[in-house]
């Protein structure tokens, strides 16, 4: 009777770890009650037990929490490049030291531009 409240016990430990554990499941696997029969607490127990299943899921969550990086860093790559482009795109209307304003083309290729009030802006190459 004091091994199976101490079983219980264990076992509460394993549906923390694995909620999908049933102890009325595991009782009837002969491998789970050899290993406890023989003193090996309930935890290592059902791992042992289960090893094949948790190292499936494991390389699972493994593969996925991989794509998830990959594609959150390609997204970011994709942003970052972006980001990069919008001061080529806004440089036109950035004062330089000279006072002269520089525009970009889509190449970004700079040109000096010649500005005045009564007369539209020049790009000079």
């Amino acid at each position: 009777m004091r091994r199976g409240m101490a079983l219980r016990e264990q076992f509460a430990a394993v549906r923390e770890a694995y909620p999908g554990a049933q102890l009325h499941e595991e009782l009837e696997s002969p491998m789970f009650m050899r290993l406890v029969m023989r003193g090996v607490d309930a935890r290592s127990a059902y791992e042992l037990t289960h090893l094949q299943e948790l190292r499936a899921g494991a390389m699972a969550y493994g593969a996925r929490r991989a794509r998830e990086e990959l594609t959150a860093a390609m997204q970011a790559g994709s942003s970052a490049r972006a980001r990069a482009a919008w001061p080529r795109r806004l440089s036109a209307h950035l004062p330089r030291e000279s006072g002269a304003l520089v525009q970009t083309d889509e190449r970004g290729t700079e040109g000096a531009c010649q500005t005045g009030r009564d007369r539209p802006a020049q790009v000079t190459r």
